[in-house]
């Protein structure tokens, strides 16, 4: 799947993601992929795969589809 980062819960390991194909999904990290959370910004594209576990669905092999922007730059609106 491909698509864009609307918001983080770092804690919760949590990321709300706007697919290029569908509607928008909350989505857990896999705990392989926790150390990546820092690399998350919202606006950011990303690939990834959906598995799931006991708890439902978890993102794996996330791949960065753009490098991160500095803070003080306009970010793209999210698509609704």
């Amino acid at each position: 799947m491909i698509g864009r980062v609307r918001t983080i819960d770092v804690r919760a390991g949590r990321v709300h993601v706007v697919p290029d194909d569908g509607p928008p999904d909350v989505l857990r990290i896999r705990p392989s992929e926790r150390a990546k959370l820092s690399s998350f910004m919202v606006g950011r594209r990303i690939a990834f795969d959906i598995e799931h576990d006991e708890h439902g669905e978890v993102m794996s092999n996330v791949r960065f589809l753009d490098r991160p922007m500095p803070p003080n730059f306009p970010r793209p609106a999210p698509r609704d």
